[in-house]
């Protein structure tokens, strides 16, 4: 299409009694019209093509942002129940009051409480390794 264009520009002749017009017949200024919209049809697909590029690199970058934190805050967890079975294995009151009051904040739920405090009793013994 783009020779088609081009061969019709360069084929452009002049008006009679003017230079400075061109005559253009009205099917040449059909496929030149044609040739446009398919351009800027092709700009647009472009366009939606390098704004869903651009979308994805950005949910890339916010997957490794969260997977950092998930991680780091599953080292948080991992250091407070290091400490808790460090410090109350020998004293079962503590420990429980320290897993009683996680669990009354919201920071244990109830299934891995139950197992905390089930494990400790049973075999004193605090969370899992």
């Amino acid at each position: 299409m783009i020779k088609i264009v081009k061969d019709i520009i360069n084929n452009l002749k002049n008006q009679p009694l003017s230079n400075k017009n061109l005559l253009l017949s009205n099917q040449n200024k059909d496929k030149i019209i044609d040739y446009i919209e398919e351009v800027s049809k092709s700009t647009n697909d472009f366009k939606e093509i390098t704004n869903y590029s651009l979308a994805v690199d950005k949910i890339k970058d916010l997957k490794d942002l969260l997977d950092y934190w998930k991680h780091k805050f599953q080292r948080v967890v991992k250091f407070i129940h290091d400490k808790i079975h460090g410090i109350f294995c020998d004293k079962d009151d503590k420990y429980k009051e320290m897993a009683d009051n996680l669990f009354i904040n919201g920071i244990m739920d109830e299934k891995k409480y139950t197992s905390v405090i089930n494990k400790k009793e049973k075999n004193h013994d605090g969370f899992e390794r």
